[in-house]
């Protein structure tokens, strides 16, 4: 069961009421709300900067540059942690046992020349095992969405496939035919993201890319009252908003404004003190 924080989500309108888009700081505002969880649910809110770790983690395997700073952790903790192989999440850890030698149960990811498809397949993997039911279903549409997206411009551009993961969904778009790979009626968000595939602005369309998830995050919040699962998916909104700013500052802006008015517009103290 879902752990409530009625006082936090009702104040989230105020966590926000002074910030502009020039201002916002993911880093703080994480470090704020993360504050105020349960241990539980403060790991859990650090899953959600995890795949950006990922990342970070396959540019120092690879010395390359292009470090996220939306990774949970700073580029010299990272760089101890590893060296240490300490502290890090299992799923990490057990890659870099494979990546390494150390584990040598797996020859065909010593040295692996794509760590990073070995790292985003241990990580879903260990997000479908774990206890925040918001964190399974999240990062298990997450990855639909991302492989849909593969299929998609693997299609468009007639290349080789490359999805990650087992099921339903994987085996649809490796084998059907169909426009919609026959998965639209299981899968509503997909007949839309065909259409936003399509578009030629690709700032736009990485805008309505974002507001598509935004809607799945909706959707998974909608019968959660100030609870684990609003606060995740409003920090997750939140991440996007940092993500676009980084990106694209005009398109990052126009999602804050957005992400601004959610806020102010749907917590209400008065709410939380009548429930």
């Amino acid at each position: 069961m879902s752990r409530k924080y009625p006082f936090l989500v009702a104040g989230l309108p105020e966590l926000t009421a002074d910030l502009d888009a020039g201002s916002f700081s993911l880093s703080a505002l994480k470090e704020e709300v993360e504050a105020l969880l349960s241990e539980k649910d403060a790991e859990a809110l650090r899953w959600l900067c995890y795949p950006f770790d990922n990342h970070n983690l396959v540019c120092l395997l690879q010395c390359k540059s292009g470090f996220s700073p939306l990774g949970s952790m700073t580029p010299e903790e990272l760089r101890a942690r590893v060296e240490e192989l300490s502290d890090l999440p299992d799923y990490m850890t057990a890659f870099l046992e494979c990546y390494t030698g150390k584990d040598a149960s797996r020859p065909e990811r010593i040295q692996s020349p794509h760590p990073e498809d070995d790292l985003a397949d241990d990580f879903h993997r260990a997000a479908a095992e774990h206890p925040v039911r918001f964190i399974r279903d999240w990062f298990a549409f997450d990855l639909e969405w991302r492989n849909v997206i593969a299929a998609i411009v693997a299609r468009k551009h007639r290349l080789q496939q490359q999805t990650l993961g087992e099921g339903d969904v994987t085996d649809a778009l490796r084998s059907s035919p169909a426009a919609d790979f026959g998965l639209k009626q299981q899968r509503p968000w997909i007949e839309p993201l065909l259409q936003i595939m399509d578009m030629p602005d690709i700032v736009q369309r990485e805008l309505k890319l974002d507001l598509l998830q935004w809607e799945e995050l909706d959707t998974m919040a909608a019968m959660h009252d100030f609870d684990t699962v609003t606060v995740l998916a409003w920090m997750q909104k939140a991440i996007m908003v940092q993500r676009r700013m980084l990106w694209n500052a005009e398109a990052g802006r126009e999602l804050f404004r957005r992400w601004i008015a959610d806020t102010q517009g749907s917590f209400d103290l008065k709410q939380v003190l009548t429930s």
